[in-house]
């Protein structure tokens, strides 16, 4: 968090770092395992695709059934897992997450974290706005290489 001279608090992005050395690149990502998925699962989703790209590696997706027993951290630590993608709204529970790490003493990864979708009123998209789940803009005949196009011109 960081604030401007006006004094308003925001979110302070790290750029994408275009080459990580070693151990080789070996990306993660988990998307919520309810509800639909949206806009901003599919970006956040594509934007990790690249990064695993650039730095030559892989992307791996975890993907949770809750009505079994949450994955356990060997399994999570047996994957080897340089860095874990996933929107800046997790950001605050980063610094638990490494402490549990270190805790265990095991090298924690490196976390990136994408810059949310917003919709007009600035607000994070949700997947409670069944609008902008995949499904919806599908069924809306929006192609996703129109997608992809618009979130390249987002920056």
């Amino acid at each position: 968090m960081a604030q401007n001279a006006s004094g308003r608090t925001f979110l302070k992005m790290n750029k994408p770092q275009s080459r990580i050395r070693s151990p080789p690149y070996r990306g993660r990502l988990a998307p919520s395992p309810t509800g639909y998925l949206h806009l901003g699962h599919a970006r956040t989703f594509w934007i990790a695709q690249e990064r695993a790209r650039a730095n030559r590696g892989v992307l791996v997706l975890r993907n949770e059934d809750l009505d079994r027993a949450r994955c356990k951290p060997e399994f999570v630590a047996a994957m080897q897992i340089t860095e874990v993608a996933r929107g800046a709204d997790l950001l605050k529970s980063t610094d638990r997450q490494i402490l549990l790490y270190r805790a265990l003493d095991w090298e924690p990864p490196a976390f990136y974290h994408c810059p949310l979708m917003t919709d007009a009123a600035g607000l994070g998209l949700a997947k409670r706005q069944d609008a902008l789940s995949l499904r919806a803009w599908r069924e809306r005949g929006q192609s996703p290489e129109w997608l992809r196009c618009s979130w390249t011109t987002l920056g």
